[in-house]
């Protein structure tokens, strides 16, 4: 037995390597990913009408699902350093200009240290400011922004 589990056997606590970022997008085809972020578990999963068989946007944390939504826009999770959820919103960034502006808003409150998972249903917009929300606080240096498109979109980032 060797690395961690020898470490656990042997009960030494070890570290975590710090957690950066992930973000990715697509158009024709569903998009997830599972990140560890520290012990805890995050699977996220964003589809459009494009996507055949598109499915609900997911979020699970640890295996337990805390997100299956068929509300369109981007639905953002966010969650205590233990991975215990502190709130769902769903914004409808693709229908509403202002749901944009109000995530953006929502992203910059996020307490520091807190994780925040992104996830889309359908279609999608991100401007400037939720741009910069994303790259100033989560550490993205991703430029993408785009009009109301069906777009995915899964950001998973711990706030500075």
């Amino acid at each position: 037995m060797s690395g961690i589990m020898q470490m656990v056997a042997n009960n030494v606590n070890f570290t975590y390597p710090p957690y950066t970022w992930y973000e990715a997008f697509g158009t024709t085809a569903a998009i997830s990913t599972t990140q560890y972020i520290g012990a805890t578990k995050i699977y996220a999963y964003s589809s459009t009408y494009d996507v055949p068989g598109y499915q609900n946007a997911v979020i699970q944390v640890n295996d337990v699902g805390i997100v299956n939504t068929a509300l369109r826009g981007h639905t953002m999770a966010v969650l205590t350093n233990t991975g215990s959820t502190v709130s769902t919103t769903n914004y409808d960034t693709y229908g509403d200009p202002n749901a944009v502006t109000s995530m953006a808003n929502a992203l910059n409150a996020v307490a520091s240290g807190n994780r925040v998972v992104l996830v889309v249903y359908d279609a999608s917009a991100l401007n400037a400011s939720a741009r910069s929300a994303i790259n100033s606080g989560y550490g993205s240096t991703n430029t993408n922004t785009w009009t109301s498109q069906r777009i995915s979109h899964i950001l998973v980032g711990v706030k500075s």
